[in-house]
């Protein structure tokens, strides 16, 4: 049965019920022809007590094993991305893959969490055993970018789709490898428009160059090949000396890439993108209580819920809460009141980064009261 959100809510007062337990090995049984099991309440609270009790006494285990069951959630990645944002509350921090560190799932060392691969979008058990049943972590720490696309991407036969994903997480980054990701991307699209021929000539070749571009020009000049073929091989390694456009990488294209492909950005957040001297508060700051009077914050929506109000001078009007964050953690208590949302709802939507000028809830010193929202 597939699972589905509850989207309402309705009180129908008390009445009378019956706990029927079958005895029978299934423990199911059939009401108005609706196949039910018996209750399981106090399986489910033994299962809470253990989960809080590990939570508390042993944290980083905890999330490390509520990661690696996350696919079995209707949304696998929404479920990553609230255990890392609740884990960076307590100080946790989960790191993306690095050559040097590469596991299938997520793995804590030295009270780190390392992200898995294997939950990565488009990377499936056989890719990813591809790479870590071939490779050591001490092995590929300090591979260069062209060694990583020749010995695990090539040699390993991993496939294309998974390679654009681990590439666009930083997978490959590492001490020997600074490229950009953009321009590995770049660069492994350029790869596979040569040939079988011309890759395996590489393959052979390569570590005597530091680049693709140079591997390439090398070949131009060792390598048999028809005049039609040298003049295309001519002109992909042209491209890769003068790409068509830039090939750097930005804050918000990194964010962008790892919340597609991991759920979640843990190299950076898209608020980091802009001037901090618009904020000194983070919204860890506000969640801990630690931040009291007027507040400043620069965050990404993550999700709008609006209610019509019930009590006030004017009952019916529209009003909101946020749940935003920025690279520190998430707010799930923004208080936007009607006339702030009157004035601001334009800039409301998911996944746009704005500035917050408020003030913290007196009631609630995790909250913050939304007064003024600039977009940025």
């Amino acid at each position: 049965m597939q699972a589905r959100k509850i989207i309402n809510v309705k009180k129908i007062g008390k009445i009378r019920t019956m706990d029927i337990e079958v005895d029978n090995e299934s423990h199911i049984f059939y009401g108005n022809g609706i196949a039910t099991s018996n209750s399981h309440g106090v399986a489910y609270a033994i299962n809470a007590f253990w989960s809080a009790y590990c939570k508390y006494h042993k944290p980083t285990a905890f999330y490390v094993s509520y990661l690696n069951h996350a696919h079995r959630k209707p949304d696998s990645h929404k479920e990553i991305k609230e255990l890392v944002v609740d884990a960076k509350l307590l100080d946790i921090e989960v790191y993306p893959p690095r050559l040097g560190n590469i596991y299938k799932d997520f793995t804590s060392r030295g009270g780190k969490i390392y992200f898995g691969i294997s939950h990565i979008k488009n990377v499936g058990d056989s890719e990813c055993d591809k790479i870590v049943n071939n490779f050591s972590n001490s092995e590929i720490k300090n591979f260069s970018w062209v060694q990583s696309l020749v010995e695990i991407i090539y040699k390993g036969k991993v496939n294309k789709r998974a390679v654009i994903s681990l590439i666009s997480v930083g997978a490959f980054n590492g001490p020997k490898n600074i490229e950009s990701r953009n321009k590995m991307l770049y660069e492994f699209d350029s790869w596979n428009q040569l040939t079988q021929r011309e890759k395996d000539y590489i393959a052979d070749n390569y570590s005597e160059f530091s680049s693709l571009n140079e591997c390439i020009d090398n070949m131009l000049s060792n390598f048999k090949l028809t005049s039609k073929r040298k003049e295309v091989v001519s002109d992909i390694c042209e491209s890769l000396k003068n790409p068509f456009y830039d090939t750097q990488d930005s804050i918000s294209t990194i964010a962008q890439y790892e919340e597609k492909y991991m759920g979640c950005s843990l190299t950076c957040s898209k608020s980091d993108a802009v001037d901090s001297t618009f904020s000194a508060t983070m919204c860890k700051d506000i969640s801990n209580g630690l931040i009291t009077g007027k507040a400043n914050i620069i965050v990404t929506i993550s999700s709008v819920r609006t209610y019509k109000t019930k009590k006030g001078k004017n009952p019916g009007q529209i009003m909101a809460f946020l749940c935003a964050e920025d690279s520190s953690g998430m707010l799930d208590s923004i208080t936007v009141f009607p006339e702030s949302y009157e004035n601001y709802k334009d800039l409301l939507i998911e996944n746009n980064t704005v500035l917050i000028q408020g003030e913290i809830s007196k009631r609630d010193k995790s909250s913050i009261i939304a007064n003024k929202i600039t977009q940025v």
